[in-house]
């Protein structure tokens, strides 16, 4: 891995953490990415790598987030792949049946920010 791309994968912890520890004192209606651990996480980064193995893609890391919304009844996922130079590529993904579903295939995935107004 180059320095660049090492660069690259501390910042991308560092504003993971720094989302969870922003998340801290909100409720739980937010829709901040939160990073995620355990299977579903894995299996939503696995998913994804092998994908991209499938149509050999080149990449230097994926890593996938869990949003705390939903489609469909099934956990959204924020996805990033880094391509190199720094080109990093969004997914936004759900897992059905122990497939991968993005925004790709289905325009309907949204992982955009909700817009909260002030009142």
């Amino acid at each position: 891995m180059t320095r660049a791309g090492a660069f690259l994968c501390l910042l991308v912890l560092v504003a993971s953490v720094l989302t969870v520890t922003a998340k801290g004192g909100r409720g739980a209606t937010s829709s901040t990415p939160t990073p995620s651990h355990g299977a579903h996480s894995a299996s939503a980064t696995t998913l994804l790598e092998q994908r991209l193995k499938r149509q050999y893609l080149s990449y230097h890391w994926v890593i996938c987030v869990r949003m705390d919304r939903h489609y469909q009844g099934h956990q959204l996922w924020r996805c990033n792949v880094d391509f190199g130079d720094p080109h990093i590529v969004q997914y936004c993904a759900i897992v059905v049946r122990n497939r991968l579903v993005t925004d790709r295939e289905n325009r309907a995935l949204n992982c955009a920010p909700v817009q909260r107004h002030a009142r």
